[in-house]
């Protein structure tokens, strides 16, 4: 089917995205203090008697904790620039259990703009486990793909999917400390809006795109002046995955009720075959958008 709006003048929108995130690069950096703290979090669980505090530490680690510390580092106008809110696990497990997502052995997960790896250690309680921590993050890195433009939240995302792996590894199966570069080579640094083969490697996409007000493309045949980013990024992910992939997304109410997204609205359910959506309200307690899930 015929793009939404034209490739160029796309691209040339997705450009003006990236260029914001690439601009609040040095606020982001805050960010990388933490990233410490899950690096060290993985050392511990590998020591052969754990601290006490260990259980409590991993569990906030893995529900909720990188979000509060994000909106505790950065400023709040960096974060609605920029767009990065994490999603929240509960917001994850939300839309995992609004879609009925079940894993079979050929299921290829994408998040495309993952930040702190929130929708994928959701995905991940799905995953089955090996009989050892090695073993079971190398299936996992063969079934997982990410992109995120902020490096630090690359990481946090692969130490968080190795973390969610340790919570439910046998401790007496755990092996040393393992190269995550290695064992995730899907999850990396990179634009998913100039990205296209990573979309037809995978079978299920899960996504929590930007919110962010960008200018329309010239050729834009759905809206003018600014629009929403995750407009865009629903285009991308429609245009560049196979027939048959499923999309399980969390998107801004406006997107579903605006008038100004009627159009945008038409011309992409002629392009997909809507299963279901799910309203949900606030997006959180701190953040002043209303959010609906689509599968």
């Amino acid at each position: 089917m015929a793009p939404v709006v034209g490739q160029d003048a796309t691209r040339i929108s997705f450009f003006r995205v990236e260029l914001v995130c690439y601009i609040y690069d040095s606020h982001m950096e805050a960010f990388r203090p933490y990233v410490v703290r899950l690096e060290e979090l993985l050392y511990r669980s590998m020591r052969p008697a754990r601290d006490a505090a260990f259980p409590e530490d991993l569990d906030a680690a893995l529900d909720g904790q990188p979000s509060a510390e994000l909106r505790r580092q950065v400023p709040i106008d960096v974060l609605r620039e920029t767009g990065a809110f994490f999603t929240g696990s509960a917001m994850a497990k939300l839309a995992i259990s609004a879609a009925g997502l079940r894993l079979t052995p050929d299921v290829t997960v994408l998040d495309p703009a993952c930040g702190a790896g929130d929708l994928l250690v959701a995905m991940a309680g799905l995953l089955p486990c090996s009989f050892d921590l090695t073993s079971t993050l190398r299936d996992w890195g063969q079934r997982i793909f990410a992109l995120d433009l902020q490096a630090n939240f690359v990481r946090a995302t692969k130490l968080r999917l190795a973390l969610a792996a340790i919570r439910r590894q046998s401790p007496g199966h755990r092996t040393r400390l393992p190269n995550l570069d290695e064992l995730f080579p899907g999850v990396g640094l990179g634009s998913s809006l100039s990205e296209e083969n990573l979309y037809r490697q995978a079978t299920h996409i899960l996504i929590k795109p930007p919110f962010t007000p960008v200018d329309a493309p010239e050729a834009c045949s759905w809206g003018s002046g600014k629009v929403n980013s995750a407009a865009l990024f629903m285009d991308a992910c429609v245009s560049r995955s196979d027939p048959g992939t499923e999309i399980i997304a969390i998107l801004p109410d406006v997107l579903r009720s605006g008038s100004r997204y009627a159009k945008w609205r038409l011309l992409f359910e002629e392009r997909v075959a809507l299963r279901k959506i799910q309203i949900v309200g606030q997006f959180d307690r701190d953040t002043d958008v209303d959010v609906f899930v689509a599968i």
